[in-house]
């Protein structure tokens, strides 16, 4: 990304992206070039330069932080998603593992239930999505449970699913209204 394509925003907007650019693997190390790359991302995005976020987020390697390329592909598969692009969001949400972040992978696991409901997957995609509902709860820890109810319970009001209490309640809307993740503050 060079400086030509931050024309349209605002000046500390290209300041604070041309400090993060300044962050290399070979300078700083892998972890902070991920969590770097992944800010540009998530500001870019916020600006609505979908595409540009895509094309940053796509340099973050799973070697580099598996945590950071965990949201990373959950804030991928949000974006495709959003531009109709199902199944290349579904195999961005796929990659995301339980042990990389249990709240990113229990996420991705409601979103892949949401976008084959949407999808029109019917001949499956109710009983994949209460099965996906199992494994959210199965990752989430106690106080989790309290913060995140209220998605669950939409999704299993409208979906007629009336045994979930048997495993708790979770919600895995970040609560902004955006589709993407804050910044991730880190020192570099």
């Amino acid at each position: 990304m060079n400086v030509d394509d931050l024309k349209g925003l605002d000046e500390a907007t290209q300041k604070e992206i041309e400090e993060l650019q300044k962050v290399t693997r070979e300078k700083d190390g892998s972890d902070n070039f991920a969590k770097a790359q992944f800010n540009i991302g998530i500001i870019l995005a916020q600006s609505n330069d979908i595409s540009s976020a895509l094309s940053v987020w796509e340099n973050i390697k799973y070697i580099d932080n598996a945590k950071v390329y965990a949201y990373t592909q959950l804030n991928m598969g949000m974006a495709l998603a959003n531009s109709d692009q199902i199944d290349l969001a579904l195999a961005r949400w796929r990659s995301i593992n339980c042990n990389d972040d249990s709240n990113v992978y229990a996420n991705a696991q409601l979103n892949i239930g949401n976008a084959l409901q949407e999808k029109g997957d019917k001949s499956n995609s109710l009983s994949l999505q209460q099965i996906l509902i199992i494994k959210l709860l199965s990752v989430m820890t106690d106080n989790e449970f309290d913060l995140n109810a209220q998605e669950v319970d939409a999704f299993c009001i409208n979906n007629d699913i009336d045994d979930y209490d048997l495993y708790g309640e979770i919600k895995a809307e970040d609560g902004d209204g955006s589709g993407f993740g804050d910044n991730i503050d880190f020192d570099y």
